[in-house]
């Protein structure tokens, strides 16, 4: 499959990204040490994921403002949001929408830059599937 990074530094961008689809954001820094030692490993990983992923990453450093409303106090951050708009599980948590816009859930958050971690936490919220070693990657976006 393709994954697909999408770079989001507006509020407006990340509406947009989570109305079209997007299921992963990575908030980062690039002055962040784990960030940068995390940044390979989880684009490896995911590019083994068999199906499409479209990743937002966020510099969050720059778009401090945009890390509260997710709870990303620290850096490196992953937030998995739920495939489904009308997802009703109790464990979930609400993300708010604009006004005649469904909301996402957030199914899962993680504040590591452990792989070791990181893995499994993938593996639970996205289906992680290491079956297809050929997979494509789209690294169009530098970040």
């Amino acid at each position: 499959m393709v994954l697909q990074l999408i770079p989001l530094t507006t509020e407006q961008e990340i509406a947009a990204f989570l109305q079209n689809g997007g299921n992963l954001i990575f908030m980062y820094g690039p002055k962040c040490g784990p960030c940068q030692r995390l940044k390979p490993k989880l684009l490896e990983e995911l590019a083994l994921v068999p199906r499409l992923v479209r990743m937002g990453f966020l510099d969050a450093q720059a778009h401090r403002e945009l890390r509260a409303p997710y709870g990303a106090s620290l850096i490196p951050f992953l937030i998995v949001f739920d495939d489904r708009s009308d997802s009703s599980s109790e464990s979930d948590t609400d993300l708010v929408a604009n006004e005649g816009e469904p909301a996402r859930k957030i199914r899962g958050t993680l504040q590591n830059s452990d792989m070791d971690a990181v893995r499994p936490f993938l593996n639970k919220y996205l289906d992680l599937g290491l079956k297809d070693p050929n997979t494509a990657f789209d690294d169009t976006v530098d970040f």
